[in-house]
């Protein structure tokens, strides 16, 4: 009933939003910022990550990184030197569970088909990909394709597997969850959920790269620059807000792809003073917080 109430009426959902943001953001000096995160889930992301890096080093972003375990063992060297860089490397699962054939992206694994041996063979492995480069297990997790483990229970069986491996966030809900609860909110006594960001137009869908020109169900028109347009109207709204957390995420090989346009976003965003943060640099912040619930503290 209430992702209807804000499907017709977006305004009710962005105003909310702002509002759990300036919230949740109250202890600390920043109010308006950027969580950008890559999910690198294919071997083409790895030199369209490279060459996006002139770009995040020009304006000092540190960015999180999901990979899955055997897209890490890619080239161990050098997402251990992207950790040294400052990036966040996240868990993210250990098959790699997508393919780009003849340009076309393919979902190839899904957590919520998995058994519970399975997943918990995936969350292992994948915390011990990232630890045998960083030396420590990561903060954070995300579940790829996402979107399809979003009910109550597929999330209970995945956040109920983080804490005893060390995992302190999860930022594998839709943008739903934050419309409901802000840019952080406890998922578990132990354990923080980060929710994907709300769109402008579409608060309970997610702006993401794939669905702006590279996936062929997207409707006419739903291209490059439209994912450019429909940012800069959330930027425009965003800023004038006092307080606003972007959490968004793409695969670098398509950010690479979009002909300059994902490129402005990012630089419009810093333009206009947003402080890029890495997810888990977001978390230690502002995980504690005297103006939210105590249910938020982890």
């Amino acid at each position: 009933m209430r992702r209807m109430l804000y499907r017709r009426f977006p305004g009710l959902a962005r105003r909310r939003y702002a509002q759990l943001c300036r919230e949740r953001l109250a202890i600390g000096k920043t109010r308006h910022i950027y969580l950008l995160s890559f999910d690198c889930d294919n071997p083409e992301d790895l030199p369209a990550l490279r060459s996006l890096l002139p770009l995040l080093d020009e304006l000092a972003i540190r960015v999180a990184i999901a990979a899955p375990g055997e897209i890490l063992q890619c080239d161990p060297a050098f997402f251990r030197h992207l950790h040294e860089e400052g990036h966040e490397l996240m868990g993210h699962g250990w098959r790699q569970h997508s393919a780009i054939r003849d340009g076309q992206y393919l979902s190839t694994l899904y957590y919520h088909k998995l058994t519970d041996a399975q997943l918990d063979e995936e969350i292992t492995r994948s915390g011990e990909a990232v630890a045998s480069l960083t030396g420590s297990p990561p903060a954070g997790f995300r579940i790829p394709h996402f979107g399809h483990s979003n009910t109550p229970e597929e999330l209970h069986r995945v956040h109920s597997r983080l804490p005893p491996l060390g995992i302190a966030y999860s930022s594998s809900t839709l943008p739903r969850m934050a419309i409901r609860h802000g840019p952080l909110y406890a998922a578990r006594e132990d354990l923080l959920e980060l929710p994907i960001s709300p769109s402008f137009r579409e608060p309970t869908a997610i702006l993401d790269t794939f669905s702006h020109g590279f996936d062929p169900r997207a409707r006419p028109g739903k291209g490059f620059q439209e994912y450019h347009a429909e940012f800069m109207r959330l930027l425009d709204y965003a800023r004038r807000k006092p307080a606003w957390v972007f959490n968004l995420y793409c695969d670098p090989s398509q950010a690479a792809g979009m002909q300059g346009w994902w490129e402005k976003t990012i630089r419009a965003a810093h333009a206009h003073g947003f402080s890029f943060q890495t997810l888990d640099q977001f978390r230690k912040q502002y995980a504690v917080n005297p103006a939210t619930p105590a249910s938020l503290r982890p």
